[in-house]
C-alpha cells in the first residue's frame, strides 16, 4: 500500500510540475538571447580580435545556430554567421511554437526588456523575488494601517468621532491578485503573450483563454474601482478624493502582494509535494513490505512451534545422556 501511495504521489507531482511553465518549462522550447547592454558587436569570428561586422542595441534578439564555444553564441547575420560574447546577453528559454510563428519576435524593445527582467527576478531561485514578497508583505500591512488611520481622521474632521472601517474592497483586489498569481505561475508565457505580444484588451479570435481570463479580472477590477468611488462619495463627501489616493495605492500593494505571495506558495508547495514523494518512493523500494496482522500472528506461530520442537529435541537427547550415565 505504502509503495502504490508513493507512485501516486510521484504521478500528481510529475504532472503539476508538466503544468508548471513558471518552475519547470516541459513543453519544447528554444534557447533565445537578448542584449541587456547598451550595444553588443556581432564578429566574424569567435575573438576580441575578430572583425566586427554589426552590432546590435540593447533590447534585440539574438537566435543561436551553433554552440561550441565557451563565451560565444553563433548566429546568422545574413547568409554569414556571426559571433556575439555572451556576457552582455540575457539568456531566455522561448516555447518554439511562439518563436516559429514569430510571436517573441513582434515584441516591442520595452516588451522584451520587462519579460528579461521577470523571467531574471521573479522565479523561485532569485533572491529578489522572495525580497520583494517580503517586503510587499510588511509594506501592505503598513500601508493598512495608514489607510484606516487616514479614514479616521477624514471622519473625524466630518464631525465622526467614531468609525470603524469595514471596507472590504482592497480585499477583493487581493483575490484578483491572487487569481492572476495562479495564472502567471502556471502559464507564464501565456500571460505574456496576452499582454505584450496580442494584447487581450483588443478583442479577437486569436487571443486565446488566458486574453479573456485576464478581460475578466480587469472588468472585475474595473467595476469594483467604480463601485468604490461610489461609497467614497457617499461615505466622506468632499473628502472622497483623499481617500480614493490611499484606497488606489493600497488596493494595488495589495493586488501584488497577492500575486507574489500565492507564486511564493506554489513554490514551496511543489518542493514539499517534490520532498514528500522523494522521500515515501525511496522509502517504499528500500523498506521491505509489513506482514499484515494476521500474516504477522501465522509467521509467529511457525516460529513458536519450530523453538518448541528444538527445545523438545534437546531435552529428550538430555535425558538420553542422562539414562546412559546412570547405568
Amino acid at each position: 500500500m505504502k509503495k502504490f501511495l508513493s507512485i501516486i504521489l510521484l504521478v500528481f507531482t510529475t504532472v503539476l510540475m508538466s503544468s508548471c511553465d513558471f518552475i519547470f518549462d516541459f513543453r519544447d522550447t528554444t534557447i533565445v538571447y537578448v542584449v541587456k547592454s547598451r550595444k553588443v558587436n556581432l564578429r566574424k569570428a569567435p575573438s576580441d580580435n575578430a572583425e566586427i561586422i554589426d552590432t546590435k542595441a540593447k533590447g534585440d534578439t539574438i537566435i543561436p545556430v551553433k554552440r561550441g564555444y565557451a563565451e560565444w553564441i553563433a548566429t546568422l547575420h545574413g547568409e554569414d554567421t556571426a559571433y556575439v560574447f555572451t556576457k552582455n546577453l540575457k539568456i531566455l528559454s522561448i516555447p518554439t511554437e511562439a518563436l516559429e510563428k514569430k510571436e517573441y519576435l513582434r515584441l516591442s524593445d520595452s516588451g522584451k526588456k520587462v519579460i528579461a527582467y521577470l523571467d531574471e527576478h521573479i522565479t523561485w531561485d532569485s533572491l529578489t523575488f522572495w525580497g520583494i514578497a517580503i517586503a510587499l508583505g510588511i509594506l501592505t500591512m503598513a500601508m493598512v494601517s495608514v489607510s484606516m488611520y487616514v479614514d479616521k481622521k477624514i471622519m473625524f474632521w466630518k464631525g465622526r468621532k467614531r468609525y470603524k472601517k469595514d471596507d472590504m474592497i482592497p480585499y477583493i483586489y487581493a483575490l484578483l491578485g491572487f487569481l492572476f498569481g495562479i495564472a502567471y505561475a502556471f502559464w507564464k508565457f501565456d500571460v505574456h503573450k496576452a499582454i505584450f505580444i496580442e494584447p487581450f484588451w483588443i478583442l479577437g479570435g486569436n487571443n486565446g483563454v488566458m486574453a479573456w481570463y485576464l478581460i475578466l479580472l480587469s472588468l472585475a477590477a474595473v467595476s469594483v474601482f467604480g463601485y468604490s468611488i461610489y461609497v467614497s462619495v457617499k461615505t466622506f463627501g468632499k473628502y472622497f478624493l483623499l481617500h480614493t489616493i490611499f484606497f488606489v495605492i493600497l488596493s494595488s500593494i495589495m493586488f501584488l502582494t497577492a500575486a507574489v505571495i500565492t507564486m511564493a506558495m506554489i513554490y514551496i508547495a511543489i518542493a514539499i509535494i517534490i520532498l514528500v514523494a522523494g522521500y515515501s518512493l525511496f522509502s517504499g523500494l528500500t523498506q521491505p513490505s509489513p506482514y499484515s496482522h494476521s500474516e504477522y500472528k501465522r509467521e509467529l506461530g511457525i516460529a513458536m512451534a519450530e523453538y518448541n520442537e528444538e527445545q523438545r529435541a534437546k531435552l529428550k537427547e538430555q535425558r538420553e545422556l542422562d539414562r546412559i550415565e546412570n547405568q
